[in-house]
């Protein structure tokens, strides 16, 4: 019987160990979302007014005459395929006049009716689709 209060120590100790381990948890997700999120990416980082610069390390700059470019040129290895006329080009797909045309009027239900004439047309919008 010395067992059992010894048994419900040992489980209370369990499930405060399990709570402060899911707390531990949610504390370290949120310090590498942090540092590691996409909110890393616009965090300023200052420098330190003790870290030595460089350039004083360096001392003078040393002048370098400039190096000579060479100039390369590249052609492709293919030439361009020849298209017909119809084919893909400003205005859109190559589809010609022999392709059906469907006008869908979608008509506004203000300007039907008696008080039709209170209402002035602004603008209009065309739309074509490939149905």
């Amino acid at each position: 019987m010395s067992q059992q209060p010894a048994y419900a120590a040992v489980i209370q100790e369990n499930s405060a160990l399990k709570s402060e381990r899911d707390a531990l948890k949610r504390q370290l997700g949120w310090f590498q979302k942090q540092m590691f999120g996409e909110k890393s990416e616009r965090r300023l980082v200052e420098a330190n007014p003790q870290q030595l610069v460089l350039e004083s390390l360096l001392g003078e700059p040393v002048a370098t005459e400039p190096v000579a470019s060479e100039t390369i040129t590249y052609q492709r290895g293919k030439a361009k395929k020849k298209r017909p006329d119809d084919c893909v080009h400003d205005t859109g797909l190559r589809f010609n006049d022999n392709v059906p045309i469907q006008i869908i009027a979608v008509p506004a239900p203000e300007l039907e009716g008696p008080d039709a004439d209170q209402y002035d047309i602004i603008n209009t919008k065309v739309t074509c689709r490939l149905a």
